[in-house]
């Protein structure tokens, strides 16, 4: 879908903390509770080692968990392409997110919406495999880079093969996250035999 269609789209509206908590130095130097259980007869300072230990491990299940979730919505995005369903791929977009695609920007979910069937509209046949992903977080804002390739049949009925990348922006909103921006660029477009066009890594 990402491939060799540009000629054919009318584009319209044109991290949880590392390595846990290190534990209270007594007067002597030596670590104190390092190595042994924290009780109450411990006192302030083991109580503040203890909900040191709970607020690391609180942080790194809520990262984990968002990194699942952010996961899960580019597997959605990729399985409404391969499905064409226009409503699961809608919902997986901010209601002002932005795609960036052939050098410019489509804004706004109904715009993406008619964008996406135009670029569908190219195809008789697609499929979208993603591949290998990395996460960032920062609190309610995440960034992220797939690497993705597409099989498909053009409708006039070419077969073609694209690979690509995926550079991600997201934000959560009502406590799920969305894209709030997508730009996609070709690393290779042409035949499945691999003979045609191949682009460079993009400086961003």
């Amino acid at each position: 879908m990402e491939g060799r269609v540009a000629q054919s789209l009318d584009l319209p509206g044109a991290i949880a903390p590392g390595g846990g908590a290190r534990g209270a130095e007594g007067l002597d130097g030596e670590a104190e509770g390092a190595g042994q259980g924290v009780s109450p007869g411990d006192g302030a300072r083991g109580l503040a080692w203890a909900i040191l230990l709970r607020m690391d491990s609180d942080a790194k299940a809520q990262a984990t968990a968002d990194e699942l979730e952010i996961r899960n919505l580019v597997a959605r995005y990729a399985d409404a392409v391969n499905r064409r369903d226009e409503a699961q791929w809608a919902s997986t977009w901010a209601e002002k997110g932005v795609w960036h695609l052939f050098g410019r920007d489509v804004a706004g979910r109904e715009a993406l919406v008619a964008t996406w069937r135009g670029a569908m509209g190219f195809f008789s046949f697609v499929v979208q495999l993603i591949h290998s992903g990395t996460v960032e977080l920062a609190g309610d804002r995440a960034s992220a880079r797939w690497y993705l390739s597409e099989l498909g049949h053009s409708s006039g009925g070419d077969k073609l093969l694209t690979v690509g990348v995926y550079h991600d922006e997201l934000i959560r909103v009502d406590g799920s996250w969305l894209f709030s921006r997508r730009r996609f660029d070709a690393l290779y477009q042409g035949p499945p035999d691999l003979s045609g066009a191949v682009t460079p890594f993009p400086e961003l």
